[in-house]
């Protein structure tokens, strides 16, 4: 069997109980490909013997057991990633940041019930200093970069994660997600990215923005699903976690009763790039000619972009030591300037305006089921900048404003997924988002597993990794 077929969950179990495969296989076909990456800069840290141990052991309870063996751990040998704003004992928790880390001496709460389940963490994929922008900027590291063309951004800050998945660097990935990403690069990388509903799964430590949620990326919406199902529940080192209803995957994917499906191109200040909106209304027509009542509306809200960047500045002036100010790069130093700079009135006003806007997400999403945008209404930009060229020109507190279809739902909690629903003429991956109410997590993943099902290209070839998939930056 060709390691190159293996691209689900499913079809890794099928080779292990099969004897065509084994665990330790897969795994050294993942470090393969990691050592093969490595041009792309999306893994930190590793953990090369440790999962060869565990890869071992998984093959003797598979070889015991045979189907069985996963009733127990239901993701034993699957190798993952995740992202280092994650702790994973043994490892540097860096955090994104260049200088020393100390290494975690227990799991994230996330983490540990993955190792629980049997998956196998393969290492920690990068980030900026803190997931503060969403590109592959890793401070005075090397970018992470586009496996699609080495010449563009993955996206950020999970830009290690979702390359990490799409070059087959493990079968899924965990990331963060504080304003789209885990979207974005999900999107700009060609893979599945699920923010599940806030505080179904605990982030701990708890982030002072009250924004960020733990997330999954993986190759098809199963799989995603299949993460957070393990990864969520309460833990009470994170306060928004308890009294959580319980996660439930969709009954069935892709069958049942037609869905309310409203339609916006974008929910804020950027529209989205032809490219982008003619293989999003392509998967549109997909969706109608599924039988799904369609109905495109304009924003129940005005764009919650400053709120969002208040709220996240402040977050970064709290964490940021001014002594390390010119470290920095330069935007985020304006960025933590201009937090240290806000008021008590100023928070207060961002957060009142979220609760507004929350309020208004909440009322639309009683009248439809699901609502479908553009992942991100941009193109892969430059590798080397921290936002697409036109948004930078305006001012350092735009930083983020290119990307209103992700953020929107950090501010309301709400549920999203992206899929891969095509490509560019140039080859770059476009994503489709579908998000739900709050704790209607089944209804996104469900519409959202139907469309990548219908999208061309589903397990499309690994990337080529070289500059000239998209030259001219896809556009």
């Amino acid at each position: 069997m060709h390691i190159e077929s293996i691209r689900s969950f499913d079809s890794l179990r099928k080779a292990l109980v099969s004897g065509r495969l084994t665990v330790l296989d897969a795994v050294e076909s993942a470090l393969a490909r990691l050592e093969a990456a490595e041009h792309l800069h999306a893994v930190r840290h590793t953990r090369h013997n440790e999962v060869r141990r565990e890869a071992e052991r998984a093959d003797r309870i598979i070889g015991q057991e045979g189907e069985r063996a996963w009733q127990n751990e239901p993701l034993l040998g699957i190798p993952l990633t995740v992202k280092e704003l994650t702790a994973v004992a043994g490892l540097p928790h860096s955090r994104g940041g260049d200088g020393p880390a100390e290494v975690a001496q227990r799991d994230a709460p996330a983490v540990r019930r993955l190792r629980n389940a049997g998956a196998l963490v393969l290492g920690t994929t990068s980030s900026p200093a803190g997931g503060w922008c969403a590109a592959g900027l890793n401070g005075t590291r090397p970018a992470t970069v586009n496996p699609w063309n080495t010449r563009l951004t993955a996206g950020g800050s999970s830009g290690g994660a979702a390359a990490a998945v799409a070059t087959g660097v493990g079968l899924a990935a965990v990331g963060t997600d504080g304003a789209g990403s885990v979207r974005i690069p999900a999107s700009f990388c060609g893979v599945v990215g699920y923010k599940p509903t806030f505080g179904l799964i605990p982030y701990v430590p708890p982030s002072s923005e009250g924004l960020s949620h733990l997330g999954a990326l993986a190759n098809n919406v199963e799989d995603a699903t299949a993460l957070v199902d393990v990864m969520s529940g309460a833990d009470p080192d994170d306060p928004s976690s308890m009294g959580m209803p319980s996660f439930s995957a969709p009954d069935r994917w892709g069958t049942g009763e037609p869905l309310r499906v409203a339609w916006a191109p974008s929910l804020g200040a950027a529209s989205p790039e032809p490219a982008v909106l003619e293989v999003c209304r392509a998967a549109l027509r997909w969706l109608a000619d599924a039988g799904h009542h369609l109905e495109q509306v304009d924003p129940p809200s005005d764009d919650g972009y400053h709120a969002l960047a208040t709220i996240l500045a402040a977050a970064e002036a709290r964490t940021a030591d001014p002594r390390d100010d010119n470290r920095l790069h330069p935007l985020h130093r304006d960025v933590v300037r201009w937090g240290r700079s806000l008021s008590a009135v100023d928070l207060a006003t961002a957060i009142e305006n979220r609760s507004q806007l929350t309020v208004a997400y909440d009322q639309l999403l009683d009248s439809f089921d699901v609502l479908v945008t553009p992942t991100v209404p941009v193109l892969p930009f430059d590798a080397e900048s921290p936002a697409p060229a036109e948004f930078l020109a305006r001012s350092s507190t735009s930083w983020l404003e290119w990307t209103p279809n992700t953020y929107t739902f950090n501010l309301s909690g709400q549920p999203a997924v992206t899929v891969p629903v095509g490509r560019t003429a140039t080859g770059l991956p476009i994503g489709l988002q579908i998000a739900a109410a709050r704790h209607q997590d089944p209804k996104a993943l469900r519409l959202a597993s139907e469309v990548h099902r219908a999208a061309p290209g589903l397990l499309s070839p690994f990337p080529r990794q070289t500059s000239e998939v998209g030259a001219g930056f896809g556009h």
